[in-house]
């Protein structure tokens, strides 16, 4: 693209976001713009999905609400820029400076669902924010779900409310941040910095601490469930009890992830049933595409049919569940309980992987029994192809008829399972 173009497309925005006439919204998706410098460019609402800003100089500019989408913004400039209620899904923001910048409500998620309608391949990109400066930028209820910003800087950001879930931060500084209300339930922080940070009313279940400094932190009112905070420096931190969450429709929460599931994250909201106890709940045939249910209790739950495609089931307590026919593909299982479950004729199988522009990669996504405790469970008929059953415990499960090509069982116990002739896994391999 010359320079000419870019301008003339730069200055018909202009007059695009103003309602003027002659204006067009610019659309520089996938365009190569290396290095240059749009030092306070206005791109507010602009498309901009895989557009490659590796090394720009965009300080000062106006990005809200745009559209940047698996972008390519290593070793940035984004000083005091403002992105909020950008889409930054799958964007990678390796060592780019992003000090002072505002990212409220910006959408950060490392793993973003967007297959759309019933019956499509759903995929997922990954965003990087390693080595990110993000000191005093303003992040308030941007979702950052499994964000990888290892040997990151948020020194004194504003980082209240917002999602963090399962989000990789080691040897980070956050020192003075506010993160009050936020939920880093299952996060990384080892070996992090928190000293002087607001983490009042925040949700650490889960969470590793091993090495983090939270000395002089507020922690009043945040949940350390399921957490050793005796792996953490403490000094001058004040800790009080966490308080009781009020009550939420699971119905509401239902009803709005469905509209999430069918948009592919346009509309609605991803649900979100960490710990929540759903024993005996019938969810036959329901759409839980991508939802987040980490430690959910679902004993003796109906979930026979429903839609758990790339969903985060990660030490849910599934005890004599029915699952059958579910579609389970790439879902997250790890640790989980499955014990006595049904699961005959359940899609336990991987997902595709691809591109931010919706090209293939060649690499699957295997669903993850990992750990997972599968004692007399009914896999008849089930699709576990290249599943990962690392050190999860098959006593006595039944696998006839199962679908076990490149699946993965080391250190599995398999006492008592029965297979297809002769209590072996039919075609099955070991990959080391």
């Amino acid at each position: 693209m010359s320079p000419q173009e870019l301008n003339e497309i730069l200055l018909k925005h202009a007059l695009w976001v103003r309602n003027k006439k002659g204006g067009k919204r610019a659309d520089l998706s996938n365009a190569d713009l290396t290095g240059l410098d749009l030092a306070r460019v206005n791109l507010s609402r602009a498309k901009l999905v895989g557009a490659r800003f590796a090394g720009c100089n965009l300080g000062g500019a106006n990005l809200a609400g745009a559209d940047l989408y698996a972008a390519d913004l290593r070793g940035a400039d984004l000083t005091d820029a403002d992105l909020s209620r950008a889409d930054l899904r799958g964007a990678r923001l390796r060592e780019a400076d992003l000090s002072g910048a505002k990212l409220e409500s910006a959408d950060m998620r490392e793993g973003v669902l967007i297959g759309v309608g019933r019956g499509k391949d759903p995929s997922f990109v990954e965003s990087d924010l390693g080595r990110c400066t993000l000191d005093g930028a303003v992040l308030r209820n941007a979702d950052l779900t499994r964000a990888y910003m290892v040997e990151s800087s948020a020194v004194d950001a504003d980082l209240s409310g917002a999602v963090l879930r399962e989000v990789k931060l080691r040897s980070s500084n956050l020192s003075g941040a506010n993160l009050s209300g936020v939920d880093l339930s299952g996060a990384n922080l080892a070996d992090s910095d928190f000293s002087g940070c607001d983490v009042r009313e925040a949700t650490l279940a889960g969470a590793v601490l091993d090495g983090s400094n939270f000395a002089n932190a507020k922690l009043e009112g945040a949940s350390f469930e399921g957490v050793d905070i005796g792996y953490a420096k403490l000094k001058g931190a004040r800790i009080a009890t966490s308080t009781t969450a009020e009550p939420v429709s699971v119905e509401a929460i239902m009803a709005a992830h469905a509209i999430w599931a069918e948009t592919a994250g346009e509309r609605g909201k991803r649900a979100v049933f960490d710990r929540f106890d759903l024993r005996g709940f019938d969810l036959s045939g329901t759409d839980l595409r991508g939802a987040s249910m980490v430690g959910v209790h679902l004993a003796g739950a109906t979930l026979a049919g429903a839609q758990l495609v790339m969903a985060d089931l990660s030490r849910a307590d599934l005890h004599r569940a029915n699952l059958e026919l579910a579609d389970m593909s790439g879902v997250n299982l790890s640790n989980a309980d499955l014990s006595e479950a049904r699961l005959a004729g359940a899609r336990l199988g991987p997902v595709g992987v691809r591109r931010g522009d919706g090209a293939p990669t060649g690499r699957l996504w295997p669903a993850n029994l990992s750990g997972a405790k599968l004692l007399r469970t009914d896999l008849r008929g089930a699709d576990l192809t290249a599943a990962v059953l690392i050190a999860a415990d098959l006593g006595q499960a039944r696998l006839v008829g199962a679908k076990l090509e490149n699946c993965r069982f080391e250190r599995a116990n398999l006492a008592g399972a029965v297979f297809d002739r002769g209590g072996r896994p039919r075609r099955a391999a070991t990959r080391r």
